[in-house]
């Protein structure tokens, strides 16, 4: 067994080392770790402090991938893990199609759960059929090898940017509970062959019976979107940072919201805003988006306070992996 763990442990890198020393502090801080299926009960039944892990996966192979999900699970951490299409660019050579089917399983036994990172600009370049078509057919292989994807997000890193005038993504208005453009159909801020593309292409999450979609800000086919605090490992290693995000409307609140308008981080109109029980934030270090760097003493001192507030905490396991950049 100990040898097992030390091969384990070897795959990964000194970030992940440090990226567990902060899971663990918020953990014992009392940060309650749920999964996409309790979101619903965060917003009514107990509307407290919540830390929700996603885990988009690529370009990271199947023993580190699973590695890293066995330390994870090792200390009561679970996570969502979100899949490309096994065929995408980003898999190439790293994850072939069959060892993500069997990376998924792995993970489903550890108390994770998994999920799909959707990419649909990529998935409809140069195809003749529909997304819906596509996104069933993906879905039909995961369900004949026993697994059965439970939330989503959105590739937002694809080479198929597909921006509107605004420079805003427009991958999110394909789906119908998620657009952001205010004026569909119509959608004058994005140019017209797109705009095509996305009424031709456009669907329903509910249709693929998906109940919860953990973008940014998150949502639920119960309670629409629900605005959390965020922080973000996308620059990690460009420039050695995470991006943390502090929303002053959810500080002590759990902020549910009808629309999302084009930006991840634009401001959401609320439509109530839940107090949080035996949680909240009195006095937040900062609000808005910083760049802490991740061996900083800053970033410590922070994790001490962020048990207090609902928090969607975005990885990508190849940056914690032996010979990541």
């Amino acid at each position: 067994m100990l040898k097992k763990f030390l091969r384990c442990f070897s795959r990964l890198n000194q970030r992940a080392e440090r990226l567990f020393f902060l899971l663990e502090q918020l953990r014992d801080e009392r940060a309650e770790f749920i999964l996409s299926r309790s979101l619903d009960r965060k917003a009514r039944g107990e509307a407290s402090p919540f830390v929700l892990l996603r885990c988009d996966v690529h370009a990271v192979g199947p023993k580190e991938l699973i590695c890293f999900g066995r330390e994870l699970a090792k200390r009561s951490l679970p996570a969502a893990f979100l899949f490309l299409a096994p065929d995408h660019p980003a898999n190439l050579g790293r994850l072939s199609p069959q060892e993500q089917l069997t990376a998924m399983r792995e993970l489903e036994g550890m108390g994770h759960e998994t999920g799909v990172h959707l990419d649909p600009h990529y998935l409809i370049s140069g195809q003749e059929c529909s997304l819906e078509d596509i996104l069933r057919e993906m879905l039909s292989v995961f369900s004949a090898n026993g697994i059965k994807p439970v939330t989503g997000s959105i590739h937002g890193n694809s080479r198929y940017k597909g921006l509107d005038e605004n420079g805003f993504g427009t991958a999110f208005d394909f789906f119908a509970e998620l657009g952001r453009q205010p004026d569909f159909p119509k959608l004058s801020n994005v140019h017209p062959e797109l705009a095509e593309s996305i009424r031709r292409n456009r669907i329903s999450l509910e249709s693929l019976n998906f109940d919860t979609w953990i973008d940014q800000p998150l949502w639920t086919r119960k309670n629409g979107f629900m605005v959390t605090n965020y922080i973000s490992d996308n620059g990690l290693a460009k420039s050695g940072t995470l991006s943390v995000t502090l929303q002053p409307d959810s500080m002590k609140h759990l902020k549910l919201a009808d629309h999302q308008p084009p930006g991840a981080l634009t401001c959401t109109a609320a439509r109530e805003l839940v107090p949080l029980k035996g949680g909240g934030m009195l006095e937040p270090p900062f609000t808005g988006t910083r760049n802490l760097d991740f061996f900083s003493a800053g970033l410590d001192g922070l994790v001490k306070v962020l048990p207090s507030v609902p928090l969607l905490f975005l990885l990508h396991p190849q940056h914690y992996v032996e010979g990541a950049p």
